[in-house]
């Protein structure tokens, strides 16, 4: 039973209503013993006598015997249901052959529930898809060679098989789904697991107490760069990071040894901001973001005594010059947001970005541009001859999309702490 179904959602009767009556018997009909069985009522193919109570009963109170295919079945067509995604449900459903003739006018409801009856499979991924647009706090880990990912049905199957070994050796049940998204040098893959058993209380039909066992579920995502060879990885454990690691490797790239788990390398630097000020920024080069602003920036000022000093504004930047302060670059930096403004959006998105390899995005869809961003920026660690080197960019300071605040004095003392790194050219700011 899929662990997000909402109860009140299906406790009100017109919902089965807004669905054509016809797909609605359809879905209904291997559940029909079950149904006249449970609520005791004699089954009709006339809208007028067919007993909507009895399914509305069941559906908004089920026990452990309702069989799952049909809570799944309410639950995902529930959830795909939204006018707004009626257009890409369509297109979707065409591109997997799906035949309309006879349904010309269809609702959003009837549109998810006729992809269910014809392919539930496309439905569960295309609703898989929306959890990649969440807030994840990502790892990243290194590959060791070269490599193509292998995405294709036997390979992923082999690793949903090995998925349910692990998960089941851990009390964490059976049935993983693997998911695989491609997109511009990206491969996307969205893991659907069980977590350990879960009891709550629940009211029984005859209004007593009792305790309702069940398995929640959870949904890890993990990413893989083609460009860079990184692996990026959103789980709840350490064990299953590094698991994570082994299994795609393992069968995405045929070797287990291909990412190397170690937590301690460092993807990320936040060098750029002591040697560029303002200028690091800078993101006119970057389709897509309009701006990137400093918000927030934590130094690490004794870190022996976990002495930590963390500024919080609209712009750092500005506020430091504002003050007539320079850029403290005597401490280290160990941690930033950012706040990145789109093109054509109206809301800003918060990236956070800590040493030495945790970056959190607000959508896993921004990953893109500001993966983009980061690498031309310095703010990514590519390696190679000298693996902390900054690497380092030439920008006109005149076409900065970012206008606020104050470089300052930023380049003394940096001789100690940077290698291989020539300053920016300082803004007009």
């Amino acid at each position: 039973m899929s662990k997000s179904y909402r109860l009140k959602r299906f406790a009100k009767i017109e919902f089965l209503h807004r669905v054509d009556f016809g797909l609605l018997l359809q879905m209904l009909e291997p559940f029909r013993a079950y149904i006249e069985m449970k609520e005791s009522v004699e089954w009709s193919d006339d809208p007028a006598a067919f007993p909507f109570d009895a399914v509305s009963c069941i559906l908004a109170s089920p026990d452990s015997d309702v069989p799952a295919g049909l809570i799944d079945a309410f639950y995902y067509v529930d959830e795909m249901s939204a006018d707004a995604l009626f257009d890409e449900l369509y297109r979707d459903a065409l591109d997997a052959d799906i035949d309309f003739t006879g349904y010309e006018n269809l609702t959003a409801h009837d549109l998810a529930l006729f992809i269910w009856l014809r392919n539930s499979e496309l439905l569960q991924r295309l609703h898989a898809g929306r959890h990649i647009i969440k807030t994840r706090r990502f790892e990243t880990f290194f590959s060791q060679t070269d490599g193509t990912p292998d995405v294709s049905r036997p390979t992923i199957e082999g690793m949903e098989a090995a998925l349910n070994d692990y998960f089941d050796d851990a009390r964490k049940g059976r049935g993983a789904r693997v998911f695989v998204f491609e997109l511009e040098n990206e491969t996307w893959f969205l893991v659907r697991h069980g977590l350990p058993m879960k009891r709550e209380a629940a009211i029984a039909e005859d209004g007593e107490t009792t305790g309702l066992l069940f398995r929640p579920e959870i949904y890890d995502v993990l990413y893989f760069t083609h460009n860079n060879g990184q692996l990026h990885i959103h789980a709840s454990t350490i064990g299953e990071k590094k698991m994570y690691c082994e299994m795609v490797g393992t069968h995405v790239f045929k070797d287990a040894a291909f990412f190397v788990y170690d937590r301690e390398t460092a993807k990320y630097s936040l060098e750029p901001l002591c040697i560029n000020g303002r200028a690091s920024l800078a993101c006119n080069d970057v389709e897509g973001i309009e701006s990137v602003t400093l918000t927030e920036i934590r130094f690490s000022i004794n870190p022996r005594l976990r002495h930590f000093a963390t500024h919080k504004a609209d712009c750092v930047f500005q506020s430091f010059a504002d003050m007539g302060l320079a850029f403290p670059i005597q401490h280290k930096i160990d941690h930033i947001k950012l706040r990145v403004k789109f093109v054509d959006d109206k809301k800003c998105r918060t990236v956070s970005i800590s040493e030495p390899n945790i970056a959190v995005f607000e959508r896993d869809s921004d990953s893109g541009p500001i993966n983009e961003f980061l690498k031309k920026r310095g703010f990514i660690i590519d390696g190679g001859e000298d693996d902390i080197a900054i690497l380092q960019f030439k920008l006109d300071a005149g076409n900065l999309r970012e206008q606020s605040g104050s470089d300052g004095v930023l380049a003394e003392g940096l001789g100690q702490r940077v290698r291989h790194a020539t300053p920016a050219p300082a803004s007009n700011g």
